[in-house]
């Protein structure tokens, strides 16, 4: 039995299996940063809703106070000094479309970073379950070589791996004879 080359064949495959673990748990990671990414974004997404929300109903009850002003105009007013009143609620009125105008304006704004919102959790829901697919066959092909080692699953093969001290007190015996 050449131990030389029995040694080697078994620090190759530590090197490689610890090669894998790395990359599964970088792959973990990263899934988690995804993960949690697409959480910050849904947050954000229904902040940005209720926001909306809230900025209709405004705009709401600036169109009905609107209409309000006119029919409270013509009932108070009617014929008394037109011209002035005329002038002040034409100045309200110019507010209030401003105002509108203003709502209208970040309705807009909200709705487009909505939608780029939207298609983000889309990407990144689609980047996620691609990354899931490849963990999983990256933890399949690691089966499989554990299995072709001989092993019969990872944790028979963590068992059976002799530990530093260990592989160093059998390399000192094999130096010594």
């Amino acid at each position: 039995i050449d131990l030389d080359a029995i040694l080697a064949d078994l620090t190759e495959r530590k090197t490689r299996w610890q090669t894998r673990q790395d990359e599964k748990t970088a792959h973990e990671k990263k899934s988690d940063e995804l993960k949690a990414e697409m959480d910050k974004t849904v947050t954000l997404l229904e902040s940005l809703e209720k926001d909306l929300t809230a900025r209709r109903r405004d705009r709401d009850n600036l169109m009905k106070q609107c209409e309000s002003l006119v029919v409270s105009r013509r009932d108070l007013f009617g014929e008394k000094n037109t011209e002035q009143e005329e002038k002040r609620l034409a100045d309200n009125l110019n507010q209030a479309e401003k105002a509108l105008e203003k709502a209208r304006v970040e309705y807009g704004k909200f709705e487009k970073e909505i939608g780029a919102l939207k298609e983000k959790i889309v990407s990144l829901k689609e980047k996620t379950g691609k990354r899931a697919i490849q963990l999983k066959q990256e933890e399949r092909k690691l089966a499989e070589r554990i299995g072709k080692a001989g092993f019969a699953d990872e944790a028979d093969y963590l068992a059976s791996s002799l530990s530093e001290e260990e592989r160093g007190s059998k390399l000192q015996q094999l130096a010594d004879n």
